[in-house]
């Protein structure tokens, strides 16, 4: 589309060039005129091409660049990206002195899931998981594909009541209506691990290690549940 545009642009350019010369002398097509009008159009068209294929590099590259910060499956950060942005938001949180509530999701038997759908059904049911904490947590929280099943959501300003609320809201919407693809109909049981507490209480790694072990914790106790403890 670009390229169409500038070669009309360029043509434009050399008829109003030609139309300039016309006015100030007789036009003639084949003389040095004509070749200077068609020669500042060629200009035009070439600087305009260089340009288009400069924007459309540092299109691809940032494109590229979103890309390798998203999750390729559930679309939503990574791992990596989320610890980074997960680290600085506790750091303005402990600025801010403000409380930090952190979700570690995990559905339950999942590998139940992907015999049920195969792989590529699972990976569906993954990006719609995604889609359900995404629309919970709106834009009060940061969500990134922890690893392979688990999604994690960082919230900000989240006491321990808040969390509680947010994380049976969030638990609800996961397990109760069921997940389709190809056909094929599945119902989710789901564990959600919560932590919420001054930031200076913990450090990332910590805090991770905590989530971890009180979602095993819940699946342990049967699943399809939410565990939140404040400290």
């Amino acid at each position: 589309m670009r390229l169409i545009l500038l070669i009309l642009t360029a043509l434009v350019l050399m008829t109003l060039t030609a139309g300039y010369l016309a006015m100030v002398d007789v036009f003639d097509p084949i003389g040095f005129k004509g070749i200077f009008a068609a020669t500042m159009g060629l200009m035009f068209f070439g600087t305009g091409l260089l340009w288009v294929l400069y924007s459309e590099r540092e299109k691809l590259v940032k494109t590229m660049q979103d890309e390798s910060k998203l999750h390729s499956v559930s679309g939503v950060m990574n791992s990596r990206t989320f610890l980074k942005c997960f680290s600085e938001q506790l750091t303005a949180a402990r600025r801010n002195r403000q409380s930090y509530g952190v979700l570690l999701v995990g559905p339950d038997e999942f590998r139940e899931i992907n015999i049920q759908m195969d792989h590529s059904g699972g990976d569906v049911v993954l990006k719609h998981i995604a889609e359900r904490i995404k629309y919970v947590i709106d834009e009060k929280g940061l969500l990134g594909h922890y690893s392979g099943d688990m999604f994690i959501a960082g919230i900000f300003d989240a006491d321990i009541e808040t969390l509680k609320k947010l994380a049976d809201n969030l638990h609800e919407i996961l397990v109760s209506a069921p997940y389709k693809t190809k056909g094929v109909t599945a119902h989710l049981k789901v564990s959600i691990s919560c932590a919420s507490a001054p930031p200076s209480e913990y450090d990332p790694e910590d805090l991770l290690i905590t989530l971890i072990k009180r979602l095993d914790q819940a699946k342990s106790k049967g699943g399809n549940q939410v565990i939140v403890s404040d400290s």
